[in-house]
């Protein structure tokens, strides 16, 4: 599904970019700054990396600029729409599809033959990812809280992030009720819940007690952790390795130049409270502050937040 967001803020920078950037680029300098970065450690590794390597790495370059500066096309796109309204459909339409997904395809173990991984009776949602899609709903469900409201969507959201049996997921969803100081209560039925969740499938994706992604994860750590140790200041690259952590991604591939610069836009998603707590502690585990549903979420928050501000204003 992450064609559709691509296509979507493709769309959206065609029809809304135009001068959607006037007089933003001192205001985001972190964002444009850590792109130079990206743009200086492709260029530094050149000639051990190729064409092809450097051009992968632009891409992917280029596609975090284009979600990360996206609040500003949604802005433009709100002054037609109710940016509130798009935000609440988008959750309506994932959670759905998320239990169609449960209760007529539990048996996902086919995808494997395509390059997925194979599971079995998790939510995968349209993601294809249990990982993934259990933060989405993660951020859904914080969103639905902030504005006290569709009890009903709740349960429904709540009830497909525990068929996720994403344990990144979970961690995500308990920093997020901690910011925003929900009631004791509410951590008991929530880990109750999920020490008792159905494991008649006997697939391995429902035992919460499972070490091979843990194993998998600590060794791709340690692998990244290296890399960067190859090339500390400037990286090995934008693009070039594959890492489960996020800012050990960024660490390996722009080098400490690049931590610093992306420090400085993470500093700017601290307004995003428990949406960016729950992101930050499951990007530990998962390369989920570059994924694209993701990004989009945190963009369409952003410009729901300026939209509201700007109406204070008038």
């Amino acid at each position: 599904m992450n064609w559709v967001f691509d296509w979507t803020t493709i769309l959206l920078w065609v029809f809304l970019g135009k001068k959607t950037l006037q007089n933003k680029v001192v205001q985001y300098h972190f964002i444009f700054t850590f792109f130079i970065v990206i743009l200086v450690s492709l260029a530094w590794n050149f000639q051990r990396l190729g064409w092809t390597s450097v051009f992968t790495g632009l891409f992917y370059g280029v596609r975090w600029l284009s979600y990360s500066l996206l609040l500003w096309p949604l802005i433009q796109l709100g002054k037609q729409i109710n940016l509130s309204k798009l935000a609440k459909s988008f959750s309506v339409v994932f959670v759905s599809l998320c239990w169609l997904q449960y209760l007529f395809l539990p048996d996902m173990r086919w995808l494997y033959y395509f390059g997925w991984d194979d599971h079995y009776y998790r939510v995968i949602g349209p993601l294809l990812d249990p990982g993934f899609t259990g933060l989405i709903l993660v951020f859904i469900l914080v969103w639905l809280w902030e504005n006290k409201t569709e009890r009903l969507m709740q349960l429904f959201t709540l009830g497909a992030l525990l068929l996720t049996y994403s344990r990144a997921s979970f961690l995500a969803l308990f920093v997020a009720m901690l910011w925003l100081k929900k009631p004791i209560k509410i951590f008991v039925v929530c880990l109750v819940l999920i020490l008792a969740l159905p494991r008649i499938s006997g697939g391995e994706g429902v035992k919460l007690e499972r070490t091979t992604s843990i194993n998998a994860r600590v060794t791709n750590w340690q692998s990244t952790w290296k890399t960067f140790l190859n090339s500390p200041f400037w990286g090995v690259g934008f693009g070039s390795v594959r890492s489960d952590s996020s800012l050990l991604y960024v660490l390996a591939t722009t080098g400490v130049m690049g931590l610093i610069a992306y420090l400085g836009y993470l500093k700017s998603l601290f307004k995003l409270g428990p949406t960016f707590g729950a992101i930050l502690v499951h990007s530990v585990f998962l390369h989920s502050l570059f994924y694209p549903a993701v990004l989009f979420w945190i963009a369409l928050r952003l410009a729901i937040m300026e939209s509201k501000k700007s109406e204070l204003l008038l």
